[in-house]
């Protein structure tokens, strides 16, 4: 079938993102001055490694924007973003004072860890579900929003090897609302930029307390604040999604898959 064929792929992709990340932080942690430094070479081979296994799937991945052409188009992919972003903002201006080398180092990490995990889940696995859900059904972008966040929320249990098994439990659930919004957002306005925007601002305080600062009680404390916020968002979303659907024929992901096939 095709649905076994399509999340065994997801698997694959989520075990080699693993070893790729595991075998950079053991080779390069000795050499390099900050684990940071390591992470982010072994994002950037992450995101080379989607794009090779775009090529090799034949998916594109697409980046330019639409044109808002009323409120509604703007609230529904806008909206979002700027929720987060006022968030993040607020949680780190509660944080003691870093370097900007910190900062800089933080937001390369935050920016290339979204790029990565955007380009695997959204831009490859996402869009295989596009394919295989796709005039399905009236429901059809639901269920492709929520298999791509069953495997988005998946891929967190290799947590396990670092925090208890509550802690990763109760990031999975935040994860999963948080991959129903990055999937809306992808399919209804056919860009990565947002979803890579959102999922980074989503990161952004976690990583400079949890990781520069070091601080992980405060990082577990907002995760948990907004991981309950990302079920709220998705939610909405949804509801203004449907109750006044867009114009297809303007921007969709589902739009410009089908005109490649």
């Amino acid at each position: 079938m095709r649905i076994i064929r399509v999340f065994s792929i997801s698997i694959f992709l989520l075990v080699a993102t693993f070893i790729i990340q595991g075998m950079t932080q053991y080779a390069l942690k000795p050499l390099l001055f900050s684990f940071l430094q390591v992470l982010f070479v072994a994002e950037i081979l992450t995101i080379i490694f989607a794009f090779v296994v775009g090529k090799w799937l034949k998916i594109n991945f697409y980046w330019q924007l639409p044109k808002f052409q009323n409120y509604h188009e703007y609230t529904v992919f806008v909206l979002p973003v700027l929720l987060v972003a006022a968030i993040s903002t607020i949680s780190i201006m509660t944080m003691p004072t870093i370097s900007i080398l910190q900062w800089l180092e933080g937001i390369l990490l935050v920016l290339s860890a979204a790029v990565a995990e955007e380009l695997i889940l959204r831009g490859v696995v996402l869009n295989l579900f596009v394919k295989l859900f796709s005039g399905t059904t009236k429901y059809a972008e639901v269920y492709m929003c929520i298999a791509t966040s069953i495997v988005f929320s998946s891929a967190h249990l290799m947590n396990l090897v670092h925090q208890s098994l509550f802690q990763t439990l109760d990031q999975m659930i935040g994860v999963f609302g948080l991959g129903m919004v990055l999937g809306m957002l992808y399919i209804r306005s056919g860009s990565l930029i947002l979803p890579i925007l959102l999922h980074s601002f989503f990161n952004l305080p976690g990583v400079v307390k949890g990781n520069l600062i070091g601080n992980t009680t405060y990082a577990s404390n907002i995760g948990r604040t907004l991981n309950m916020l990302y079920i709220a968002i998705a939610a909405s979303i949804y509801v203004i999604c449907y109750l006044k659907p867009l114009n297809r024929d303007k921007f969709n992901l589902i739009k410009r898959v089908k005109s490649r096939n």
